[in-house]
């Protein structure tokens, strides 16, 4: 599925914490729709947006170190209903350790 390619996600990740956490307020979801996931159907982005904010929202409230960041994607990739895969799992790690000191 493509939602789940893990540099598509990386790269959503990215935009939203460019528009939320520093301020590029020129960056909209319309704008990484286009850009991202332009097949993707309206209803299935709006939930990995969501999908996506709640992930960013826990990681910078927590700010979590890599131990915590581990037991949290675990589990997030066994919840029953829209569990992580496993490229986006890897997307997540990639994008904290490049991001962590970055966003609070």
């Amino acid at each position: 599925k493509m939602a789940d390619d893990a540099k598509s996600f990386l790269a959503l990740m990215n935009g939203l914490s460019r528009k939320n956490y520093h301020g590029q307020s020129e960056i909209t979801e319309e704008f990484l729709k286009e850009q991202i996931y332009p097949e993707l159907p309206q209803e299935e982005f709006e939930q990995l947006l969501s999908r996506c904010r709640g992930l960013l929202k826990g990681m910078v409230s927590a700010d979590m170190d890599m131990t915590q960041l581990e037991a949290y994607l675990t589990a997030q990739s066994k919840k029953r209903d829209a569990a992580l895969s496993e490229e986006q799992v890897g997307a997540v790690r990639k994008f904290w350790k490049a991001n962590k000191t970055k966003i609070h």
